[in-house]
């Protein structure tokens, strides 16, 4: 009985991957395809473009605006010292939370790694505090857990 079932299941199978083969297919063949590909067209501009032929004529120079008045400035980008509070930092919650300075004592600015560091020092920190046994074998149980 079970040699019969697994007889039958390859032959599906067989039957199942040849199905397009022998019922024909739909699709055109590679080959068929391949004819059916243009090449060696011709490379054609629009009439319209109007393209000068390489060669004729004299490219175009710059010239440098006489005074600085013609030159448009762009509205200036306020400039952050990195050591300053910045509001628009992502991670500037997280270092206002858990009181974290983006300097050094000796008054060198921190990297951003050194920063993420900190933060999640700090963190391990407070869920230590909360639950003493965070991060310990003690608590696997609370490994799969959301909170």
């Amino acid at each position: 009985m079970i040699h019969r079932l697994i007889v039958l299941t390859c032959v599906c199978l067989a039957l199942a991957g040849c199905s397009r083969g022998l019922l024909g297919s739909s699709s055109p063949s590679p080959e068929a395809q391949q004819q059916q590909i243009p090449v060696n067209n011709e490379l054609v501009l629009p009439p319209d473009l109007s393209l000068r032929q390489p060669g004729t004529g004299v490219a175009p120079s710059y010239q440098a605006p006489a005074d600085d008045t013609q030159i448009a400035s762009a509205p200036a980008r306020p400039k952050y010292d990195p050591g300053a509070r910045n509001a628009r930092d992502p991670i500037q919650p997280q270092l206002d939370k858990y009181n974290i300075s983006r300097v050094n004592p000796d008054g060198t600015v921190k990297k951003q790694g050194q920063l993420l560091d900190e933060i999640r020092l700090a963190v391990l920190a407070d869920k230590r505090k909360q639950n003493p046994n965070y991060g310990t074998v003690f608590n696997s149980g609370e490994l799969f857990n959301d909170n």
